[in-house]
Formats: structure tokens, C-alpha cells, sequence
């Protein structure tokens, strides 16, 4: 026996399919003196070993009565004699009279979830296709979710080309062999039969949902304009319209996003989900008032998981600084998924309101149920002693972690942060040159490395070139132009640092950036301007440090 034939015959021993023993179970329609003696001649031939009979009979009564049960029996009897075509009309025949029976759905699987070469399931597919008593859309229907599943991409669209040459003008043919072509990579050929399929069938929601898809993998801008001249055509297209609001939120264009999830809110008011949809996107847009009017809208309606809105309700509050509030918040998170970041953030918070120990305290208590987790914790507890001025602890937290992971090059370039501060450039130097070897493209550690050498003065020449590198990897970073400006300026090169520096403000209006380019302007007697970036900063950072230790040098 070949070995996908065992393993298919494992795979239907689970569900009872391998056993010659058949039990009677007699259909409740009518029982014509015919219909008996088919049901019987059936099963008696298959006792004696005559499938050929046994699967006939059988599936023309399965024909007849419409009775999922006799098709049930007949595809039993076809798969123990592995006659695989005429254990797929079989199973057409039960899946049309019960289309959700599980098992049905289980034994399509194994029949396609096997090492069967693909010419001998192509003909098995094909045959059975040709011969089907129903229409050639639902035959594809049915074959479509086990195919996607199959785990080599590559076989699966082989199959598929093969099998669909003779059904170019079957809409449900033509998306198989779109979803399986991108699976397989193939992104040409999938939107060659995607608008094939949207020739033949242009308002089909589901093929629109998938051209949007494939866009958005490699052309997310032509996926966003396929998606709004669908939309003008086909407003009413709901699902459409949710593949766009989350393609929008994708390529992080979030006002955009929520209009859409608010049109669909206004066609849905009793739709939560969106509602939460369009809460959590008001977040991300920071109007707050906003957002926690509509998390607390979902709370008085009877939210399904009141443990989530809690704590976004609290993330709300923590993000406008209102610390008590954020804390009663977190407190009422009692379960579920949040329920470890919620005790997470009440240890930082509470670390934050000069209170390291109560905050430590809480965060010891948490036990982390995997490794991520554990990290996090970690994480975690640096950052309450480093914000809390405990540069040394969390220094050594981490060296403690390094122990134990050597080579990670998220802990190592930390702990160089924090070394900075301690004046430990030995170890800066260090942590950020393993990490350049570990992630060659890791843009942070050539800007840290080379931003640690200017604030001291160090191999200037050496710095800008560090600096030059981590944007050639990620351009229009606006950190790694603050350092580019800051360099030049260490250099003398001030009109390149100005240049940097307005660039950098004008992608993040960081107090830090402000400090910086407010200085090379002074310097280049442009003290008016200066003040004036200076002073806006402050109004939006009052308590940054940085700013304030810069003003407090030039301005008297």
C-alpha cells in the first residue's frame, strides 16, 4: 500500500471509515418496496466484497431520497474500496443535503491532505467534476477550503491550474486560482485571475476582498485606490468597505480608517466589534474625550469582554497623565487576555508616582506563563528603575538577563543605553559593536554608537560615518537626523546641521530635537527663531530636561 494511502486510511480510522464491518441504519423517508431492496442489495453486496455494486446502489439512492445518511453510507463504502472519484460524488451528494456536517468536511480534507501524485488527484478531481450532478461554482466552493490549506503552496497551485483549465468562466474556479497563485507567490498570476474573475462576476464582495489583498501586499497605495473605485460603484458592499477600513489602518492612515468604520457603524449600530473599531482608532487619532465616551458606551450596552474597555479605558487615561484614574481603570480588569498587562502597567504607574517599591512589589508578585512574558517583566522592571533614577539597577538587570541570553541584541543595546549614562563608553562601545555583528541592518545601533562618540567628542569623522549608515537603512528616520544635524554641528558644518535638524522637527517635533536645532540656530544668529522653537516646545513638554537645561544655557 503507498504511503498517503495509509496515511489517508489513518486519518478516516478516527472517524470509523476503515472497517469492513457496516451497521445498518435504515433512512426515515418513505420505504418503497424498491428503496429496500437497493438499501439492502447495497449493503449485502458490500459484505461480499462486491464494492463495485454496494457504491452503485447505494449512491443512486443517496440520489433518490436525498437522505444524508445513505450518502454517508455510500462514501464509506467508497473510500474502504479507495474508489476515491466516487467517494467525492458521494460526498457531493451528503454535503448538499447537509452542508455543514463536520465529518463530511474532515474526509474531503483527508482526501486532499495526502502525498497522492498530483496527476492521479488532478483526475480524480476532474472526473468527479465532469460527472457532478450539481453546479460546477459549488463543486469549487466545496474544494476551496481544503486546497488553501494544503501546506505546499507550491502543489496546491499545480493542482489548481490543472484542474480549472476547462472553467476559465466559473467565478468560483477563477478565485481558487487566485488565492492558491498568491499563496504560492505567484502575485501576477493571481491578479490575472482575480480581474478575470471580477470580468465575469464584478460585483463579487469576495473577489474584490482578495484583488484588495494582493495590492496590499506589494502595491498598498493601488490597493487603497482599487478599494474606493469598488466602493463608488458598490457602496452598499459591507465587507469591502471593512477590507478597506482595515487596509487603511494598515498603511496607518487612522482618520481615514475610522470614517469608514463609522459609516459602518451607522449601517450596524448593533455591531460591537465596529464600535470597538472605531473607539480604539479615536484613540490612536488621541481624542480622547472622544474615544472613552465610546468605550464607555460599549460598557452601559453589555460589552462581551468588559475587561478589554477597562483597560483601554485605562491606557486612555495613562496616556493623558491621569494616573489615579488610569490605575481605577486597570483595577477593574479581573480576567482574559489584558489581565497580565493591565497588573503591568499598574507596577509602572505606580513606580512613576515616586513609589518604586509598592510598584516593584506589584510586578514581583505576576507569574509569567512563557518566556515572552518573562521578558516582558524584565523589560518592564528597567524601565520603572530607570525612570525612577535607578540607573545602576536596571544596569545591572540586565546584565544579569545577558547572562542567560548572550546574544540578545535587544537587551544588549539597552544595557549600552544605560552604560551611556553611566559614563561606561567602554561597554557602549561593547554591547552596540556585538549587536552591529549579530544584526548588521540594525539602523539603532550605528545611530546610538555614533551618537555616544559625538556627545563626547570622540572620532567625530568616525561618528557621522556610523550616523550615514543607519540612514542609508532607514532614511527619514527623524532621530537619526537629529544626530546627523548634531554631528555636523560638533564638525562646524552648521548649514548641513540646520538642514538635518529642521528636516528631523518637521517628521517629530521631539523636545529633544527642538533643544538641538534652537541651539545650532542660536549659533548661527538666529536667536529669534530659536526662542520661538524653543518656547513652542516647552508649552507641549514642560517637563522635558533636556529643553529646559538648553534654554537655561542661552537664554539669560
Amino acid at each position: 500500500m503507498r504511503f498517503w494511502k495509509k496515511g489517508l486510511l489513518a486519518t478516516l480510522a478516527l472517524t470509523g471509515f476503515a472497517t469492513p464491518v457496516f451497521a445498518l441504519d435504515v433512512p426515515n423517508n418513505e420505504l418503497t418496496s424498491k428503496r429496500m431492496f437497493e438499501f439492502f442489495l447495497g449493503e449485502i453486496a458490500a459484505q461480499q466484497g462486491q464494492f463495485d455494486i454496494a457504491i452503485g446502489e447505494m449512491t443512486e439512492l443517496a440520489q433518490d431520497t436525498k437522505d444524508p445518511r445513505i450518502a454517508q453510507r455510500a462514501t464509506e463504502m467508497a473510500l474502504y474500496a479507495k474508489h476515491y472519484p466516487a467517494a467525492l460524488t458521494a460526498l457531493d451528494l451528503w454535503l448538499t443535503e447537509e452542508p455543514n456536517a463536520a465529518e463530511a468536511h474532515q474526509i474531503l480534507s483527508a482526501l486532499l491532505f495526502t502525498n497522492v501524485a498530483q496527476e492521479d488527484l488532478a483526475k480524480t478531481i476532474k472526473d468527479w467534476l465532469a460527472t457532478n450532478t450539481n453546479g460546477v461554482d459549488e463543486m469549487f466552493d466545496r474544494l476551496t477550503p481544503p486546497i488553501v490549506q494544503m501546506h505546499d503552496a507550491n502543489q496546491s497551485y499545480k493542482l489548481v491550474q490543472n484542474i480549472t483549465e476547462d472553467y476559465d468562466q466559473s467565478p468560483a474556479a477563477q478565485y481558487l486560482l487566485a488565492i492558491t497563485a498568491f499563496q504560492a507567490g505567484q502575485t501576477d498570476d493571481a491578479l490575472a485571475a482575480v480581474n478575470h474573475l471580477l470580468d465575469i462576476k464584478g460585483d463579487s464582495e469576495k473577489a474584490a476582498m482578495l484583488k484588495g489583498q494582493i495590492l496590499g501586499h506589494t502595491r498598498p497605495q493601488d490597493a487603497l485606490d482599487f478599494y474606493q473605485q469598488y466602493l463608488n460603484q458598490y457602496p452598499n458592499a459591507q465587507t469591502v468597505r471593512l477590507s478597506y477600513a482595515r487596509e487603511l489602518v494598515n498603511q496607518k492612515q487612522f482618520k481615514q480608517a475610522r470614517d469608514q468604520f463609522s459609516y459602518l457603524v451607522q449601517k450596524n449600530p448593533r455591531n460591537a466589534d465596529i464600535k470597538l473599531a472605531v473607539a480604539l482608532l479615536t484613540l490612536q487619532l488621541k481624542d480622547y474625550g472622544s474615544a472613552m465616551n465610546q468605550l464607555n458606551d460599549l460598557l452601559s450596552q453589555g460589552a462581551s469582554d468588559p475587561s478589554m474597555i477597562h483597560y483601554y479605558l485605562g491606557g486612555a487615561e495613562e496616556d493623558q497623565k491621569h494616573w489615579q484614574l488610569a490605575l481605577d481603570q486597570y483595577a477593574q480588569v479581573k480576567e482574559g487576555d489584558q489581565y497580565f498587562n493591565s497588573q503591568v502597567r499598574m507596577a509602572i504607574i505606580t513606580a512613576k508616582q515616586k513609589d518604586l517599591p509598592s510598584g516593584l512589589d506589584i510586578l514581583h508578585r505576576l507569574r509569567p506563563q512563557d518566556d515572552q512574558e518573562a521578558e516582558q517583566l524584565m523589560y518592564s522592571e528597567e524601565e520603572m528603575r530607570r525612570d525612577a533614577g535607578d540607573i545602576q539597577g536596571a544596569y545591572n538587570l540586565l546584565g544579569h538577563a545577558l547572562k542567560h541570553q548572550p546574544e540578545n541584541v535587544n537587551m544588549l543595546y539597552e544595557q549600552a543605553i544605560l552604560a551611556d549614562r553611566l559614563n561606561r563608553f567602554d561597554v557602549v562601545e561593547d554591547n552596540l559593536k556585538r549587536v552591529i555583528a549579530i544584526r548588521p541592518n540594525y539602523a539603532q545601533a550605528y545611530n546610538a554608537l555614533g551618537y555616544s562618540m559625538t556627545e563626547r567628542g570622540l572620532k567625530l569623522d568616525e561618528a557621522k560615518r556610523l550616523i550615514e549608515k543607519a540612514l542609508t537603512i532607514t532614511p527619514d528616520d527623524p532621530f537619526i537626523l537629529d544626530s546627523l544635524g548634531w554631528v555636523n554641528y560638533r564638525l562646524g558644518n552648521n548649514a548641513e546641521a540646520l538642514h538635518a535638524l529642521k528636516k528631523a522637527y518637521a517628521l517629530q517635533e521631539d523636545p529633544e530635537i527642538a533643544a538641538h536645532l534652537g541651539e545650532v540656530l542660536w549659533k548661527s544668529d538666529s536667536q529669534d527663531e530659536a526662542k520661538q522653537v524653543w518656547q513652542k516646545s516647552l508649552s507641549l513638554h514642560p517637563d522635558n530636561a533636556a529643553l529646559k537645561d538648553t534654554m537655561h544655557r542661552f537664554i539669560k
